[in-house]
């Protein structure tokens, strides 16, 4: 990340509307509305898919290495953000690691308790795996940070 880019980010974030305590729908909306918009370039392949149940979206950024796969778990404490939301960001990770992506459709809080995201982020690495992913491949996996 550049010194700009991060310099915009802790000013995004000093000036965030999101408040954690407010309506679940409305903190919703205003997270998508931060991190939904993160253009996604033409030549990134992206598809609808699930691996061990759980909806996925399937993140190819082109030439890949023989890094492996990554597994990226989006952020929002669990109870906002969606995988669409963050393929614009893994389709960056995606190209830079040289790597296939799939960015997890975890459910959220409140509707679904703990432990149903975490529940949903293993069965998305066990489908992986019993999809026939070699482990060792599994390289990259970003969990979800408040």
């Amino acid at each position: 990340m550049s010194q700009a880019q991060l310099r915009a980010l802790h000013e995004l974030l000093r000036r965030s509307p999101l408040d954690f305590g407010d309506d679940v729908g409305t903190t919703r909306e205003i997270f998508h509305a931060m991190v939904g918009h993160r253009a996604v370039p033409s030549d990134v392949r992206v598809e609808e898919t699930f691996l061990g149940g759980v909806p996925c979206v399937a993140v190819d950024a082109g030439e890949r290495s023989d890094v492996g796969v990554l597994l990226y778990l989006h952020g929002g404490a669990y109870a906002v953000g969606s995988a669409a939301d963050s393929v614009g960001l893994v389709s960056d990770i995606a190209r830079r690691a040289g790597a296939l992506a799939y960015t997890v459709e975890y459910r959220l809080a409140p509707e679904h308790p703990y432990p149903a995201a975490v529940d949903d982020a293993l069965a998305a690495y066990c489908g992986l795996v019993d999809g026939g992913t070699d482990l060792s491949l599994i390289t990259h996996l970003t969990l979800p940070t408040t």
